[in-house]
């Protein structure tokens, strides 16, 4: 039986290190309790940690194991990415992803990874070497589907006309960071991809899924600066001080009086306006907090209205 993702991604890049296995698998719990499936980790995830490596992967797996509950959940992980000390290195080579590949199998304990991504472009690699990679695994059974993260909207319309041309399946979502707050735009170095306007509009156009990373935008619409909007924007935000800006502000206020007529929190509106888009969307959240899950999860039960997500998506500065 075809398992559909939930609405709403789990992210566990902190899990085994910063979140303790324990609380991770309470975490877990909570949300396969709640109707959630869709569990997002990666191969470098924890790397950067002295014998952090693989540690998200190993929890994960080992919840799947001990809870039994492998046929009921879609389990996503990433690989290819580049050598933390050189991440202007591309890691996309057949060789490269098979290895990261099969240690993610062994760590995550299962036989097939249901969607693999790509954590980073490797523009000096053709994209239908790269493909034609990624459709042997799939035809060796070692994984189900596979998607690009932080690819550019130009790269995955070049990947999707390969794809064609192959004759092999395209890749099913792309996993760029995104929330309703806009980032200041990270260092090329990171080769970090945010979701811009013509990003929107490739993904509208085409109907792809896209998964986003950092959809809360690290707390920005969170009861902390829910305070400090209130108290009228004092010094600095109490979380997220990287999304604070003129436009941003706006939104939260706009968040904070829309949830204030809906009976929800800010948080739940900033999701909520994700989900809303005409493309399927299913934003990882992440926390290692129960109540923050339970309240990101309450997100999916919200309807905002076309005049309200474009309010709410709209740039402008903290009058509502």
């Amino acid at each position: 039986m075809t398992v559909r993702p939930s609405r709403i991604c789990l992210g566990t890049c902190d899990f085994g290190t910063a979140i303790p296995q324990e609380q991770a698998f309470e975490l877990l719990d909570l949300f396969f309790e709640n109707g959630g499936n869709f569990i997002d980790s990666a191969h470098i995830y924890a790397s950067w940690l002295p014998e952090g490596e693989g540690a998200s992967e190993k929890t994960v797996g080992s919840w799947v194991a001990s809870r039994k509950v492998r046929d009921s959940v879609i389990i996503a992980t990433k690989g290819g990415h580049p050598p933390l000390e050189d991440m202007s290195s591309g890691r996309c080579s057949r060789q490269e992803l098979e290895k990261d590949l099969k240690e993610s199998l062994q760590r995550l304990q299962i036989d097939c990874i249901d969607l693999f991504w790509l954590h980073r472009d490797d523009p000096g690699q053709p994209v239908e070497e790269i493909l034609s990679a990624l459709y042997g695994f799939q035809q060796q059974g070692l994984i189900r589907s596979y998607g690009a993260s932080n690819w550019s909207h130009e790269r995955l319309l070049q990947a999707q006309c390969a794809a064609m041309a192959l004759g092999v399946p395209i890749f099913c979502a792309s996993q760029p960071g995104w929330s309703l707050a806009d980032y200041q735009l990270p260092p090329p170095e990171s080769r970090m991809v945010f979701m811009k306007r013509e990003d929107i509009d490739f993904h509208t156009r085409y109907c792809f899924p896209a998964v986003p990373y950092s959809s809360q935008a690290k707390g920005f619409f969170g009861g902390e600066n829910v305070q400090w909007a209130e108290a009228g924007f004092p010094g600095q935000p109490p979380r997220a001080g990287d999304y604070d800006s003129p436009d941003n502000r706006g939104k939260l206020q706009r968040c904070r009086r829309i949830a204030q007529i809906k009976g929800c929190t800010p948080n739940q509106i900033a999701l909520a306006c994700l989900l809303a888009h005409p493309f399927p969307v299913h934003p990882i959240i992440g926390t290692g907090n129960r109540e923050h899950l339970l309240e990101a999860l309450g997100a999916e039960g919200i309807t905002l209205s076309s005049d309200e997500c474009e309010l709410l998506r709209n740039s402008g500065s903290a009058t509502f």
